[in-house]
């Protein structure tokens, strides 16, 4: 969706940020026999706030203000796999659908 948003609006900046792993409390509905791994996996997350602060820092970054782009935990530029046209033709009309949009005029 990047790059079809990029396409219709080019002047404003697109973003897909990935945000890493955050500390949730989702980690709550885990089955007990999983409670362990969740508990040392959560040594390697960052907190709502520190995901917050860099997300803000990379949208706030005159680097990206106009264009699409992907960017990782760290507010950094990332290659992604890009499909062909008719790919990004379905996805988009997938989305319309499921979110019941019309065709721009």
């Amino acid at each position: 969706m990047v790059e079809e948003y990029t396409r219709r609006y080019p002047t404003l900046s697109i973003a897909h940020v990935y945000p890493g792993w955050v500390k949730t409390g989702i980690a709550r509905y885990t089955p007990m026999y999983a409670k362990p791994v969740v508990a040392g996996l959560r040594l390697l997350c960052k907190s709502p706030e520190e995901c917050g602060e860099w997300m803000l820092s990379a949208l706030l970054n005159e680097k990206y203000n106009q264009g699409g782009f992907y960017l990782e935990e760290f507010g950094q530029e990332i290659e992604v796999r890009k499909d062909g046209e008719e790919v990004r033709k379905l996805l988009v009309e997938h989305y319309r659908k499921e979110t019941d949009l019309s065709p721009p005029a």
